[in-house]
């Protein structure tokens, strides 16, 4: 799936629904100020996280940026706070060390010994995103340098624990020099430095969209997309860090699919979720659980008349998947939602994540001990890109919305979390100086926070 979901794309979406409950008005629309600012939505994907610590804490990260203001947030006045459940940001977000340079779309892991590695992206002036990596211990202080572990075309990539080391799983792309067209998996160590050289998925030289989870001291399952636009279908296949563990993959759906997602579930299977593009309205929502093979247990679980858009985010924990998305209903109104299913893939609950104004996307869907999932969004609205988090239980009730303080002019993107129910920590790209087509300035940078208990 193309992680860098346009907002014009959508708003474009929206605005031809509208026209078909309205054809007198040739007026300007927000489709028209969408396109006109070129900002992009859903850079991120959630990433599969070892278990959290014995005590479900997840410390505070400094993550060695300026000395944050406890009174004022980014933007300045008080941080944001849900004093109902006494939830909120805890001190303003603070620089990434060395993520800067146009760094964007965050991946978080846990080390195997204590600790974080994160993953992002920057610009090579080649029309292409180099991957970098750096592993930070459990006080937010880095270990060693950053590393330089990929490049691709697409922010299309997952960094994932495997219990005694790191995996990072990403669409590369061929330059003028060389190299290979397709899903590349590279084994990392507990540090995070490269372990080997990097395994090659034959045959998915024509993949547009992947995502990948890993089970701890065990396999790991691509699913991906294949022809433009998803028109090949979905297809399944269990990997290693030496490369693919079956002769072919299995094709979940035959029909132009996009947005597929995956995590991990109970022991030997995993769940599957992704966009049927060749329905109407203009997408329905699937879900399928498979086996350590990729094969499915039932048929896909169909939401037939979705009307979904943007990116699908998928996380599993006590027995739940969590699967994120967005939908635009008949008068152009954009809602997101998450949609939680048992082990057999039947649907448990399906609660509105209120938050996003205007055009609003999931970016990230992340298990938070004991009995939460943190859904991280970003809207587009009133020439801004914001971002936010809502906590949502295995039970289907909703926290109330928290977004992200952000500085006047600036642009907030990409949001991804990580931790437990009682302290999480946010990433972000951060960009002062976003640009009127889409992408990023090359002032862009990662930022981090902790959210916690905030009275």
């Amino acid at each position: 799936m193309i992680r860098f979901a346009d907002v014009a794309r959508l708003a474009a979406a929206a605005a031809l629904l509208l026209s078909a409950c309205d054809d007198g008005d040739s007026g300007s629309t927000a489709a028209d100020a969408a396109v006109d600012s070129g900002f992009v939505l859903g850079d991120a994907r959630p990433t599969d996280m070892a278990p959290p610590p014995a005590d479900g804490g997840a410390p505070p990260m400094d993550m060695g940026g300026p000395a944050p203001d406890d009174d004022a947030g980014p933007g300045g006045g008080d941080l944001p706070c849900d004093r109902a459940s006494d939830f909120g940001l805890q001190r303003a977000l603070s620089a990434v060390a060395g993520a800067e340079g146009g760094a964007h779309a965050p991946r978080v892991a846990r080390l195997p010994e204590g600790g974080w590695a994160l993953a992002w992206q920057t610009p090579n002036g080649q029309g292409q995103q180099n991957i970098w990596i750096r592993a930070f211990d459990a006080q937010g202080a880095p270990r060693g340098d950053a590393v330089q572990a990929g490049t691709g075309r697409l922010p299309e990539f997952d960094l994932l624990s495997r219990g005694d080391g790191l995996a990072l799983v990403w669409l590369s792309a061929r330059t003028i020099e060389g190299g290979f067209d397709g899903i590349m998996v590279q084994g990392l160590t507990a540090a995070g430095a490269v372990d080997g050289e990097p395994a090659m998925l034959q045959g998915t030289f024509d993949v547009e969209a992947v995502s990948a989870a890993w089970v701890p001291q065990g396999q790991g399952m691509v699913v991906y997309t294949r022809g433009r636009q998803g028109a090949g279908g979905v297809f399944a296949q269990p990997i290693s860090t030496t490369g693919a563990l079956t002769e072919a993959p299995v094709q979940l759906s035959a029909a132009a699919s996009v947005s597929p997602a995956v995590a991990a579930g109970d022991e030997g299977t995993w769940g599957v979720a992704w966009l049927d593009r060749s329905s109407e309205n203009p997408g329905d929502l699937l879900f399928q659980v498979v086996d350590d093979f990729g094969e499915p247990f039932d048929d896909a679980n169909r939401q037939a008349d979705a009307g979904a858009q943007g990116e699908v985010e998928l996380a599993f924990g006590r027995g739940t998947y969590a699967v994120g998305w967005a939908r635009v209903d008949g008068l152009g109104t954009m809602t997101t939602l998450v949609t939680l299913y048992d082990t057999a893939g039947d649907v448990l609950a399906s609660p509105i994540i209120d938050g996003p104004q205007g055009f609003g996307t999931v970016t990230d869907v992340a298990w938070l001990e004991p009995d939460t999932f943190g859904i991280a969004w970003q809207d587009y609205d009133d020439g801004r890109v914001t971002v936010g988090l809502t906590r949502v239980t295995t039970r289907g009730q909703v926290t109330e919305p928290l977004r992200l303080p952000i500085e006047a002019g600036h642009h907030q993107r990409g949001l991804v979390v990580t931790g437990s129910a009682a302290m999480v920590t946010v990433f972000v790209a951060n960009d002062p100086m976003p640009p009127r087509e889409s992408g990023f300035s090359t002032e862009a940078r990662l930022m981090s926070g902790p959210l916690g208990p905030c009275r």
